[in-house]
């Protein structure tokens, strides 16, 4: 969440697309492999707090997913 967070500002602050990078999403119990040359944070999360840990989502886009769906 710090991560994601430090770069929706990054790119809210500079504008012109500084916050649109690479990504790469590896399942490291299986093969499944996710990559693309250009992603932005297109949502942040909605936030709560609560007494208990709750879950955080973000919703990114990207311009061309390379997928590749592999098993455990």
């Amino acid at each position: 969440n710090a991560l994601l967070s430090g770069l929706n500002n990054i790119d809210r602050l500079a504008g012109n697309g500084a916050g649109v990078g690479p990504l790469l999403i590896r399942d490291r119990q299986g093969l499944a492999l996710y990559a693309a040359a250009e992603c932005w944070i297109s949502k942040p999360p909605d936030v709560s707090f609560d007494r208990e840990p709750t879950a955080r989502e973000w919703t990114l886009r990207v311009a061309s997913l390379e997928r590749f769906d592999g098993g455990n």
